[in-house]
């Protein structure tokens, strides 16, 4: 994922919306190896908290990068297109008890001084149609034991997907690391674990190769990466 080390005390929260539908395509974004540049700390949607980005790292998600290093970025899968952009009301749910649990370890108030929607930090239209005020008041109602509190798991992202292109085949990325998949099983192995797949064009997956470190995947790679998966 797109981050570095360069962190400072964390003294705010920026809501952000993906701006799409398909949980996978926001958070395949955040690669390194796509080269876009951006990342955000958690995703939420209806079902899932997915961690992205560690929060002892900088995530690239409010454009500035002074507040990055202050800040948690949350993003929210959105139910609905362009122009409305709404969330599921569970997914407000499962944000306000994320918003609660980071509150009450940076020892920071549930409030709009210290919960901000991305278009408070630069000119976006960024977070949408979310409505801050209830997510705020939703996370309040959690940290007073208003709301019976259900276990929400936090799942990992791991930085690996496969790439596909016409003429190209298939290759595996990961770790910035380009490898090709040449047996045909080797594909099925990665997303029978849930492995994203992309379909890109030939000039990005010849961009993928290019800059990006071209290794060879043996059987001995191929197990120790699913293993490592696995855990």
């Amino acid at each position: 994922m797109n981050a570095d080390s360069n962190r400072a005390t964390v003294n705010l929260i920026v809501i952000h919306h993906n701006a799409g539908t398909s949980d996978e395509n926001a958070r395949r974004t955040w690669y390194k190896s796509t080269g876009i540049g951006t990342s955000a700390h958690y995703q939420v949607t209806p079902t899932d908290i997915w961690g992205c980005v560690g929060e002892n790292y900088v995530a690239y998600h409010a454009g500035d990068y002074g507040v990055n290093q202050r800040s948690i970025g949350i993003e929210h899968l959105n139910s609905t297109g362009a122009r409305s952009w709404q969330i599921a009301e569970e997914t407000y749910k499962n944000s306000a008890k994320l918003i609660a649990d980071l509150c009450r370890r940076y020892k920071l108030p549930i409030d709009r001084k210290h919960i901000v929607g991305h278009r408070e930090i630069v000119a976006t239209a960024c977070p949408g149609g979310i409505d801050i005020d209830k997510l705020i008041r939703m996370a309040q109602e959690v940290a007073n034991g208003a709301v019976k509190e259900t276990k929400v798991e936090k799942k990992e992202v791991v930085d690996m997907f496969t790439i596909s292109a016409k003429d190209r085949g298939i290759a595996l990325m990961t770790g910035g690391v380009f490898y090709s998949l040449l047996d045909a099983k080797d594909p099925e192995n990665f997303w029978n674990q849930g492995v994203p797949h992309i379909q890109v064009s030939p000039k990005t997956f010849d961009n993928f190769q290019t800059k990006s470190n071209v290794d060879k995947l043996d059987d001995e790679t191929v197990n120790k990466l699913i293993a490592g998966l696995k855990k």
